[in-house]
């Protein structure tokens, strides 16, 4: 009886063996750099090393204080963690950054969520396909341009892996199940921990619709459960869509619509489909499909149709009808931008979580071409078939995969989006860092994305360039109307502090350094040479700014004694004969608090200026703690608490309802 068991097993594991291999190579190539190139690993330069790792380094530090990790003081004048959709310090992809190094970190990860994503699309699309087009599929699903631009990066980097498991969750469970119900609501709860929210929300709406679909367009049991579990995931996880929303209410990225290099025209399409040409960087690898993907999707819908395929409406509705909405929109933006909230929304990324319903109609049109007699009664031809249909694919992606991966330039690590030598998630030059003194801010010229400002946490140094997913309008307005910054032609209109470097007004900010590509003209007074380095110049303020500083009728006297723990300054106050007026350079978010040798006591910004901590302080006065706190970890049990009972009592409730006969093939 044993034996028999075993033996079955060994069959089961047989039958998925080209799958496994196919998943194992997947997660290989993503990384294929790293066994080739001394130093080099799989990372992002832009969202990886100037978000990702600095935020969670200073996560870990918050969790070791046992805080709950809210604020980042060191990015942008102080920058929310929750919420923040590169952070997330309670994803499950977050648990490597504790054993790891950051660079490596990221590469393990890339690696093992490769195979998983690939192996997770193989068992959905095995449901509806036949085992070669189910492995064909799974596979360039995953390597199609539009999945991999993304995949790059940590907070997109588990979009397919959750919608594969969700979609396959839900279509293996018997329609009165509660526990199948919970397992799709934990499974939920993981998802918006490690996901951006606005993916969470397209795969949970993409998830029910084809549940709906499924169900005829009945509110079955199954629909309902669903439903259930969904509501109680976001209930469970509401500190993070609520810091989200919050956070995004004065955000700078809610009020400009989205860039238009995600949108395109007719002619730059025809020109594609005519040349397989790649022109821009955006919308060239996360909008355009390759030809035989275009050819056999549409073939696929008309063969479906003929077929009576029950999985018809799903792969029309949602792999055909969306994306061609959302090309729509992109082709005449003028709609686009007028639909609030829809208007600073990424729509190449409603169509990149489409593919997988999508590639059905690719897939149906690959079963039918296998399907025919001729290829049933020789081996040979049947091989060649699935040779020539291996290579069509090849041939249509291999631009994208090649632009992405850079495989036509292998000896370069530090190229693209995909891969950077190890030292450079640091700032570099990374000498530099060593002639400032920690917790004084500084700023760097050039482009935000090159992250120098965000850098600094590692040598407790304060940046002051906006690259946060939640940034204020208030505080770019004051910087743009005093002439300090420069608004970056991008996607999120982001900002870099720029010449004349007003010695003065950047006293008022608290920088005391600044690092330059060129040196000061002579008529630019108020900064002092102290550091050449790989030709860039360090110069420090005359004023010896500080972060923290009196102010009394225009006059800054700086403040050094104060330390940053987690989510507070703590500020160790000089003896004063006087009342004065005290100023830390964080913005002055409403979830502050502080306190005054433990009394509590009062925050204010002024009318005019910039919109800063200020707070009086008087003689006597010994320490002054500002501690932002959105949330306690009492919050997270009682969220944790109320999804779980609004989950037990709603899946309850449906379990007692009448049970509609299952319309599920």
């Amino acid at each position: 009886m044993f034996f028999q068991y075993l033996e079955k097993i060994k069959l089961k594991m047989r039958s998925y063996h080209a799958a496994v291999v196919v998943s194992l190579f997947s997660g290989f190539f993503v990384v294929y750099k790293i066994f080739l190139i001394k130093g080099c690993w799989a990372f992002d330069m832009n969202d990886d090393a100037n978000h990702t790792f600095p935020n969670l380094f200073v996560a870990r530090i918050a969790f070791k204080l046992g805080q709950l990790p809210q604020m980042n003081f060191f990015n942008n004048f102080g920058s929310p963690l929750l919420g923040d959709a590169l952070t997330y310090p309670f994803a499950i992809h977050s648990i490597t950054y504790w054993f790891l190094e950051s660079p490596i970190a990221m590469t393990v990860n890339r690696l093992l969520f490769a195979c998983f994503t690939v192996y997770l699309g193989y068992m959905f699309f095995k449901r509806y396909l036949k085992e070669f087009s189910s492995i064909l599929c799974s596979f360039w699903v995953f390597f199609s341009a539009v999945n991999l631009w993304f995949f790059a990066t940590y907070h997109m980097q588990l979009a397919l892996f959750f919608e594969f498991s969700l979609l396959l969750l839900n279509q293996r469970t018997p329609g009165s199940s509660i526990r199948a119900a919970f397992t799709i609501f934990a499974v939920c709860v993981i998802m918006i921990l490690s996901l951006s929210v606005n993916l969470s929300v397209f795969i949970l709406a993409l998830v029910f619709a084809s549940n709906f679909i499924d169900d005829k367009f009945h509110l079955s049991r199954r629909t309902a459960l669903l439903l259930i579990a969904i509501v109680s995931a976001i209930i469970t996880t509401w500190f993070q869509f609520g810091a989200f929303i919050q956070g995004m209410i004065n955000s700078s990225r809610l009020h400009n619509h989205y860039s238009e290099l995600a949108t395109f025209d007719f002619l730059l399409l025809v020109k594609h489909i005519l040349f397989f040409s790649l022109l821009r960087w955006h919308p060239d690898a996360t909008v355009f499909l390759s030809i035989p993907v275009v050819i056999c999707a549409i073939l696929g819908i008309f063969i479906m149709r003929n077929q009576k395929n029950f999985f018809f409406q799903k792969a029309f509705l949602l792999g055909i009808i969306l994306p061609l909405f959302c090309y729509a929109l992109m082709i005449v933006p003028s709609i686009w931008w007028s639909i609030p909230l829809l208007n600073a929304t990424d729509l190449t990324r409603v169509v990149w979580l489409t593919l997988p319903f999508m590639f059905l109609s690719v897939g149906a049109t690959i079963d039918y071409l296998l399907d025919r007699r001729f290829i049933h009664t020789q081996s040979t031809v049947r091989i060649l078939i699935y040779a020539l249909i291996c290579v069509i694919f090849a041939i249509g992606e291999r631009k994208g995969v090649e632009r992405i991966l850079r495989l036509d330039n292998w000896p370069c690590c530090a190229h693209t989006h995909h891969f950077a030598l190890y030292e450079e998630y640091k700032m570099h030059p990374s000498a530099i860092a060593l002639d400032m003194i920690p917790l004084n801010r500084f700023t760097s010229e050039g482009p935000s994305w090159e992250g120098d400002d965000l850098r600094g946490v590692y040598n407790q140094l304060l940046g002051s360039n906006e690259r946060a997913i939640i940034s204020d309008q208030t505080l770019t307005k004051n910087l743009r109307d005093l002439n300090l910054i420069e608004i970056e032609d991008d996607p999120n209109k982001t900002y870099h502090f720029t010449a004349p470097w007003n010695a003065q007004l950047m006293n008022r900010l608290g920088v005391r350094y600044i690092i330059l590509k060129e040196k000061l003209e002579q008529n630019e007074s108020g900064w002092n040479l102290i550091k050449i380095e790989n030709s860039k110049y360090l110069y420090e303020s005359k004023f010896l700014s500080s972060p923290v500083y009196f102010i009394n009728n225009g006059k800054i006297t700086p403040l050094r004694t104060f330390k940053i723990a987690g989510n507070q300054v703590i500020i160790n106050l000089p003896k004063i004969n006087a009342p004065e007026e005290l100023v830390a350079t964080f913005l002055n978010l409403p979830d502050y608090h502080a306190t005054l040798d433990g009394k509590p006591t009062k925050l204010f910004s002024p009318t005019q200026g910039f919109p800063f901590i200020h707070v009086w302080v008087n003689p006597g006065d010994h320490i002054l703690i500002l501690k932002f706190q959105r949330y306690t970890w009492k919050d997270l049990i009682i969220f944790a608490f109320s999804g779980l009972l609004f989950f037990s009592v709603g899946s309850l409730l449906i379990s007692r309802l009448k049970s509609k006969p299952n319309s599920r093939p």
